[in-house]
């Protein structure tokens, strides 16, 4: 992990380990820690070397296999999520991955946990067992394991139960997903879950898309959604404007975490990054 973040504070943005380990056999507990731990990183495989046992996941035990599974579609889920944050190491050279003492002060020595862009913290278990010491900085965080706000600065014991992972995302993102939480579809077809509290606050995202291959962004550009989120308790105002190239096939729907509908109406569950979150669908402006 140390090497990871340093080397992505360092301008090698393409960079990931090798699942499951290049070297030894890897055991089921083990490997399925490998695959909770590096699903959000910029790269993204599994590979060993030769002469050891093989570590494809259908190699592996049943549980082992599902949670390979479910990871690796938790990643394709969020391939929009991704695919901006490598907009801006292009145009900018922003780091997809970086510790927390780039973004917050106060955390020089922690070098086990990371945020994958500006709005998503992982703090993955590296060691057996289901516990750790977790950093929530400062801030509200929704924790999506346990599917409740936190607030931070805060250092916290942290158990997962089942098959989770801990994330937490920070108050005011707006996370584009494949629609439904998908692992196919174009990054034209998108689902916008919105992580607001009850404050009045604001905040906004410029979403942008393209093919989603080769280079014709360069000669055509790209297309953009600006979207603005109001929250003045107990309304949300969410407005839209989508333009540029394929504005007229984009389709998007929008989602609420973190607040109880006025109404009291169940929520819609939607896969998200290993969990499941109960979120309310609402319409933008």
């Amino acid at each position: 992990m140390e090497i990871a973040l340093n080397l992505s504070l360092s301008g090698m943005a393409f960079y990931g380990a090798d699942v499951g380990g290049f070297g030894g056999d890897a055991e089921d507990e083990n490997y399925s820690a490998w695959f909770k731990a590096l699903f959000l990183f910029p790269f993204f495989r599994n590979h060993c070397a030769a002469k050891q046992k093989k570590q494809e996941p259908w190699e592996m035990g049943d549980k082992t296999l599902d949670t390979a599974r479910r990871y690796i579609k938790a990643r394709y889920a969020l391939l929009p999520y991704l695919y901006n944050l490598f907009i801006a190491q292009e145009e900018k050279g922003s780091p997809i991955i970086t510790p927390l003492l780039y973004h917050f002060d106060g955390y020089p020595y922690v070098d086990d946990q990371f945020m994958v862009g500006d709005s998503i913290m992982q703090a993955p278990i590296m060691t057996p067992g289901n516990r750790r010491k977790i950093e929530i900085p400062e801030g509200r965080w929704f924790d999506i394991c346990q599917n409740c706000w936190i607030d931070g600065p805060l250092t916290m014991d942290y158990q997962v139960n089942g098959d989770g992972t801990p994330v937490f995302v920070r108050e005011g993102s707006i996370i584009p997903i494949r629609k439904a939480g998908r692992c196919t579809g174009g990054l034209n077809e998108v689902d916008f879950v919105c992580f607001v509290g009850s404050e009045k606050k604001s905040w906004t995202l410029d979403y942008r898309y393209d093919e989603g291959n080769g280079f014709l962004y360069r000669e055509q550009g790209d297309g953009t959604v600006a979207i603005s989120i109001s929250v003045s308790n107990p309304s949300i105002v969410i407005k839209k404007k989508v333009h540029g190239p394929g504005a007229e096939n984009f389709k998007e729907r929008f989602f609420i975490v973190g607040q109880v509908s006025e109404t009291g109406e169940p929520g819609v569950e939607i896969p998200f990054a290993g969990s499941t979150l109960v979120a309310r669908p609402v319409e933008a402006n």
